[in-house]
């Protein structure tokens, strides 16, 4: 494993973050422009990252775009990109699609055949909803959450109308604080991604983002486990496809152990004396895994603290606190 992956993966998420700081800011949009497309660039070349960085990347690129797209070409442009965005069995929501379905039209205003794409989209905005409505529960919607769902609807007025997108500079959340490219886009709980391999990307995102790029990547192969814990029960997921459940003990030891801890610690996120579980955990993950139990964990002198084996290339991936 080389270190080339997860920097690119880094890189990708920074640029990105650095193209929506400045996106619903006033002035300087060529620097965001060149901050996304350098983004998706990272996302896709030389051979595509597992999603969802080359569709989160394509959308925010097209979504920017369209701003000012006017002829044909340009419209041509944002319809590949938004195509790529929602090309995966994975979803980053329905909004791709309602864009996607604003850029057809307009290609359609201005003469070209989009009539029987026009269709198929919709279906799949329908099936996306129905799929929503079985899946949803409960939850409380702020102001901020209320406010993201006017601008996009503002927004998609106006990609409709191809009207002047200038009125609606400097409105949203997407600030400089926390830029977030997933925002409006999923309403799940955040959720984070810990562990062995993580180096940059979004703090939160969306439980659904989390655990879907986590299954990605060990599909890919570029982990040798990944982890789902949602505080009380869990499951394991192996590069063989193989699922394993999760003790919640396991599941806390493992989220605490992506970075080093000390014994104290380890006994604080327990609530209890970490020793016998710690073992037993080693021990089940060894089995597992056709290791030792030192390959899972170990007691570094130096520091005084329990890490996870740089060998074990695992995440997990849990609510964001």
């Amino acid at each position: 494993m080389t270190d080339a992956f997860w920097n690119r993966r880094r890189d990708a998420y920074a640029e990105l973050e650095r193209g929506l700081d400045r996106k619903l800011t006033m002035g300087r949009p060529y620097e965001a422009l060149d901050h996304l497309k350098q983004a998706h660039l990272l996302a896709t070349h030389p051979q595509p990252l597992p999603w969802p960085l080359p569709q989160i990347t394509a959308f925010r690129l097209a979504h920017f775009l369209m701003r000012s797209a006017s002829t044909v070409e340009d419209l041509q442009e944002v319809d590949q990109l938004l195509a790529e965005a929602t090309s995966h069995g994975r979803w980053i929501g329905p909004w791709p699609v309602c864009v996607h379905l604003a850029a057809l039209s307009r290609i359609r205003g201005l003469g070209g055949d989009a009539d029987d794409r026009i269709q198929s989209l919709l279906q799949r905005l329908h099936s996306y909803l129905q799929a929503e409505e079985t899946d949803a529960s409960p939850s409380h919607r702020g102001a901020e959450e209320r406010q993201s769902l006017t601008l996009n609807l503002a927004e998609l007025v106006t990609y409709f109308l191809g009207a002047e997108y200038a009125p609606l500079e400097g409105y949203g959340a997407l600030g400089p604080a926390e830029p977030d490219p997933f925002r409006g886009l999923i309403h799940d709980p955040p959720w984070k991604l810990v562990g062995t391999e993580f180096s940059g990307g979004p703090r939160r995102l969306p439980r659904r983002v989390a655990v879907g790029e986590l299954e990605e990547l060990v599909s890919a192969g570029r982990l040798r486990l990944g982890v789902v814990f949602d505080g009380k029960e869990g499951e394991i997921i192996l590069a063989n496809g193989h699922r394993k459940r999760l003790k919640a003990h396991q599941g806390r030891l493992l989220a605490s152990l992506c970075r080093p801890r000390t014994k104290t610690q380890l006994d604080d996120a327990l609530g209890t004396d970490a020793a016998q579980p710690l073992s037993r955990m080693k021990k089940d993950l060894a089995q597992l895994l056709d290791c030792q139990p030192d390959d899972v964990a170990m007691f570094d002198q130096l520091s005084e603290r329990y890490k996870l084996s740089p060998d074990l290339r695992l995440l997990v991936a849990h609510p964001a606190r």
